[in-house]
């Protein structure tokens, strides 16, 4: 009862286990600003690190290692404070200078993922604007200092997930144009259950572009399982049916098997889903996610 108590409580933002945890945050982190000779302010964040305590027990968060680079028992106590705490303990500065001062912290992987996980609970738009927002700009190489990794790309992916709807497929559509298909492949890894029509369709476009590209990219999409999760997300109508039957039968001859098997699941399922809605009469309009 006490635990299901404590993983309830972070939800509600003005009890006062939120209360307790906003206070613990706020020791946690900390921005200093001093103007600068030439003009402008600069901010640095400083970090302290939490000591396990009864009380903090007691509030449902206890030492345990972090496998994560940069881990260790205190960092994760740091990490778990964060996701429990209101967003508002941190109101006193911009979403976006506190993610932006995190991801240069020698602290950035614990304060990251806390932040990641105080957005879920709270569903905050802007913050999770502000968060994709500049992780998106790191990993295109437009923050200086941040290096450009695989794991900045999976948690930018995480943390786009967390976009409106329309939003996350917007992001997603300008990869497609970009033509990075792992950038692509980690976004679709995540995002809404149900497509729109409009998305669908710019899906459908980039897996007909990357079918017909280079053999390795292929084979990396070849890798994942998300052809047969879009079957189940994609907005089937006889359009997309049609384009996944065409996207089949141009793939090369030198494809995998497997992504050819993928593909023609694709195209039987989303014929399928197709069917059914023509038999149950359930018309959707050209904006509509897919639901059946």
């Amino acid at each position: 009862m006490r635990a299901a108590a404590q993983r309830l409580l972070p939800c509600l933002t003005r009890s006062l286990l939120a209360s307790r945890m906003a206070v613990r945050a706020t020791a946690a982190l900390a921005v200093t600003s001093k103007r600068k000779l030439l003009g402008g302010t600069a901010h640095t964040l400083t970090v302290t690190l939490p000591e396990e305590s009864p009380t903090l027990a007691r509030d449902g968060v206890e030492p345990q290692a972090s496998a994560r680079p940069g881990g260790g028992t205190r960092a994760r106590l740091l990490q778990d404070i964060l996701g429990a705490s209101p967003l508002h303990a941190l109101a006193a500065h911009p979403p976006r200078l506190w993610i932006e001062l995190a991801l240069r912290s020698e602290w950035a992987d614990p304060i990251l993922e806390g932040l990641l996980a105080a957005i879920r609970r709270e569903r905050d738009a802007d913050w999770a604007r502000a968060l994709a927002g500049v992780l998106g700009e790191a990993y295109a190489g437009r923050l200086s200092g941040i290096r450009r990794t695989n794991p900045l790309r999976a948690l930018w992916a995480r943390a786009a997930a967390l976009l409106p709807q329309a939003e996350w497929e917007g992001l997603v559509e300008d990869a497609f144009r970009a033509g990075e298909a792992e950038t692509v492949l980690a976004h679709l890894g995540h995002g809404p259950a149900a497509f729109s029509a409009r998305f669908t369709a710019a899906h459908l476009d980039w897996l007909a572009a990357v079918t017909r590209g280079s053999r390795a990219e292929r084979d990396a999409l070849a890798k994942t399982w998300l052809i047969d999760r879009f079957a189940e997300r994609a907005l089937p109508d006889e359009d997309a049916a049609a384009a996944a039957a065409a996207i089949l039968t141009r793939l090369p001859e030198d494809a995998d098997e497997r992504l050819r098997g993928q593909l023609a699941r694709l195209a039987e399922t989303l014929e399928l889903r197709a069917a059914m809605r023509r038999e149950f009469g359930s018309p959707f309009t050209a904006g509509e996610s897919a639901r059946g």
